[in-house]
């Protein structure tokens, strides 16, 4: 797992990268986001998506 950057009002996220493979359906790499206790949160569909999803609070 990673650190997400962001800025520290945003508090402390983490994220794992997905890569297509032979053992899941995907077409493209997607994103978990993890909150400060390593719990998931949301599924994204690129880094921005994100960081946007912690500011904002929506989806794109």
């Amino acid at each position: 797992m990673k650190k997400l950057r962001c800025r520290k009002e945003f508090g402390v996220w983490y994220y794992e990268k997905v890569m297509p493979s032979c053992y899941n359906d995907l077409d493209a790499p997607i994103y978990e986001l993890y909150d400060e206790n390593q719990n998931f949160v949301i599924t994204c569909g690129c880094y921005d998506e994100m960081k946007y999803y912690i500011e904002t609070g929506n989806v794109y």
